[in-house]
């Protein structure tokens, strides 16, 4: 089911986007970096980049969703149409290329029933820093060195200063979670 606004749900550490912790160890997969403003490994910073980047950034936090949706989060006042978002898959497609295997990290949909999504190896900075705070807190004192390498993750506001609205929940929780694991 598609998630309203209000049921946002943070991806856990094991399930981020699909990740699961025996998927999430192929090194070479892509990576999007949403602790500060969104990159994603491959993709240019200029041109149509940053919203590519974006777009990945949905893909992950809220797989499964259909076209309209994706084109109404991408931009809730000016929808994109249904040619730019397949432009912008394209050029995702093209930019995070192929697995070890040659299965690309956007998948092809097959039918129009097809859920739009990434491969479950595409790994996340968020996902990332979930699994070192929850492996160090229980640790006391001894979890400190996984608590600053989870701290060195974040190079500022997550998704940036001006995020789409559909990151705004998350940016929140990120910020919430973040502060805890300072403190």
């Amino acid at each position: 089911r598609e998630e309203e606004e209000g049921d946002a749900q943070l991806p856990e550490p094991d399930s981020g986007g699909g990740v699961k912790e025996s998927e999430a160890h192929d090194l070479h997969a892509p990576e999007i970096r949403v602790l500060g403003p969104v990159e994603v490994d491959g993709v240019a910073t200029s041109g149509h980049g940053p919203r590519i980047a974006q777009l990945a950034a949905l893909l992950y936090f809220r797989p499964g969703r259909s076209a309209d949706a994706l084109c109404n989060d991408m931009d809730p006042l000016a929808p994109w149409s249904l040619n730019t978002l397949n432009s912008r898959l394209r050029g995702l497609r093209s930019a995070l290329g192929n697995d070890p295997a040659g299965k690309p990290y956007v998948p092809r949909r097959r039918t129009g029933d097809d859920p739009y999504r990434l491969s479950p190896a595409v790994r996340c900075d968020w996902t990332r820093f979930l699994q070192l705070a929850e492996r160090a807190l229980p640790q006391g004192p001894a979890g400190l060195p996984d608590l600053e390498k989870a701290l060195g993750l974040v190079r500022g506001r997550p998704f940036g200063s001006r995020p789409l609205p559909w990151a705004g929940p998350f940016q929140q929780e990120m910020i919430t979670r973040i502060v805890d694991v300072a403190h």
